[in-house]
């Protein structure tokens, strides 16, 4: 399989040719097909730049994230699930350097296990982002390609971007979190 450092997929693999492959063009369009058109195993290929993948049907109970794990509507017991190696893409969860806030989808791409995450060039707009607790790093194109900054003035009850042991009054957790390339920026002094 061919992917880029992004994680968008240049050519489709071998293995969703092999195992039954069909090609749509957002998540959207996924999540509200009919589940019992397809079988656990079959894999769909999401086609658009930026969040273009491969998805595994499966059967289970999971919650949709929006980059990872999607639901279908109509079997709340059926997914597709990511099938993807290298860096988690922030793309892939809804992040837009041209949104207003990116809260909602930063803080799905956060709050993923995996250990290394990459967001691409752009200055993402949020506010009040909790990095979990754990190894984990974080990348970008560069310290002034990749920019993550507040929304809004910070207040005192809000922050830009602060670790779950410091927003759960925690002194638990003091675990290193990596940025390479990316850059946290704050006009509010937090």
């Amino acid at each position: 399989m061919c992917r880029s450092t992004t994680g968008t997929t240049a050519f489709t693999s071998i293995n969703s040719l092999l195992r039954g492959s069909y090609w749509i063009d957002s998540s959207s369009t996924l999540r509200a097909k009919t589940s019992a058109n397809y079988n656990d195993g079959d894999v769909i290929t999401i086609t658009n730049d930026g969040v273009a993948g491969d998805f595994v049907i499966k059967t289970g109970t999971v919650t949709d994230n929006g980059g990872t794990l999607i639901v279908f509507t109509d079997d709340s017991n059926r997914y597709a699930k990511r099938d993807y190696k290298g860096p988690l893409n922030a793309l892939w969860f809804g992040v837009d350097a041209s949104a207003a806030d990116n809260q909602t989808a930063l803080q799905a791409w956060l709050d993923e296990p995996d250990t290394v995450k990459y967001l691409p060039t752009g200055t993402y707009l949020t506010d009040n982002l909790t990095i979990p607790n754990g190894f984990i790093e974080y990348k970008g194109d560069g310290r002034f390609k990749t920019t993550i900054t507040s929304s809004a003035s910070p207040t005192n009850s809000n922050y830009l971007v602060a670790a779950a042991s410091y927003v759960n009054n925690s002194t638990s957790g003091n675990d290193p979190i990596q940025w390479h390339g990316i850059r946290v920026w704050s006009d509010g002094g937090c």
